[in-house]
C-alpha cells in the first residue's frame, strides 16, 4: 500500500496555505486566496510556482523554503488514527511506502515529526522521477523499489493528481475525504474506494484480503 502524505497522513494543508500566500505576498505583491492554492496541491512547488510566475521559481521557492522551516511543526498535525492504522496494515502483512511530491528533506521532516518513517519500506519524493504527479512515473518508482508489479499495489490519497497518478500506473485507488481535494472530472480514474477515516482503510483491506482467502 502507498500513501500520499499531504492532506491523507498528516494535516498540513493550512501550513501549505499560509506558506504560499506569504510566498507570494513577499515576492508577487499579491496574497493568492485558499481557492486559488488548493488546485496545486499534489504537485511540485517548482512545477506549480513556475506556472505562476515563470522564470522565478527559485525564488519563490527559497521564500516558501525559509517561511516552511520556521513554522512547519507548529503548524502541521497527525491525521486521526494514522499511527493506529499503519502498525495494523504493517501487522497484515502490507509493505508501505509514501509518494509524495515534496522534496525528501521536508518529507522527512513531517514522517519524522510523528514517528511514522519506519513504517514506510520506500519513500519517493520529488528527487526520485523526472516527472512528477499527475503522471504515473513516482508511482511506478514506488512499485519498482518494493519489487511488486503496479497492479499488486493500492494508492491512497486525498487530490485528484493522486487519482490520475494512481489510474495511469495501472493501482488500485482509495480516496480519503479529509483532505481537501476534488474528486473533480476524473473519468475512468475515479476511485475505486472512498473513505472517511483511517480506520475505514483497514476495515476496507482486511475485507479484501478475507475476501480473497475465502475465494482460494
Amino acid at each position: 500500500m502507498l500513501f500520499d502524505l499531504d492532506g491523507t497522513l498528516i494535516h498540513s494543508v493550512d501550513h501549505i496555505v499560509k506558506c504560499w500566500q506569504h510566498t507570494t505576498l513577499t515576492c508577487l505583491g499579491r496574497e493568492m486566496t485558499r481557492e486559488e492554492i488548493l488546485p496545486t496541491l499534489g504537485r511540485t512547488l517548482v512545477d506549480a510556482f513556475e506556472e505562476i510566475a515563470p522564470g522565478r521559481s527559485a525564488e519563490l521557492y527559497a521564500t516558501y523554503r525559509a517561511r516552511q522551516v520556521q513554522m512547519h511543526d507548529l503548524e502541521v498535525r497527525l491525521v486521526p488514527g494514522t499511527f493506529e492504522a499503519l502498525d495494523a496494515l504493517r501487522g497484515l502483512g502490507f509493505a508501505l511506502g509514501v509518494v509524495t511530491s515534496k522534496r525528501l528533506p521536508i518529507a522527512m521532516q513531517g514522517l519524522d515529526l510523528f514517528n511514522l518513517a519506519p513504517f514506510f519500506k520506500v519513500i519517493v519524493t520529488m528527487e526520485d522521477s523526472p516527472r512528477h504527479k499527475p503522471a504515473p512515473d513516482p508511482l511506478l518508482a514506488a512499485a519498482e523499489k518494493l519489487g511488486i508489479k503496479p497492479g499488486e499495489a493500492i494508492y491512497v490519497g486525498d487530490a485528484d493528481v493522486d487519482m490520475l497518478a494512481a489510474y495511469a500506473a495501472g493501482m488500485s485507488r482509495i480516496w480519503v475525504k479529509w483532505g481537501v481535494g476534488t474528486l473533480g472530472d476524473l473519468q475512468e480514474a475515479v476511485p475505486d474506494f472512498i473513505v472517511d477515516s483511517m480506520d475505514e482503510v483497514v476495515s476496507l483491506v482486511t475485507k479484501h484480503e478475507q475476501t480473497a482467502a475465502n475465494t482460494k
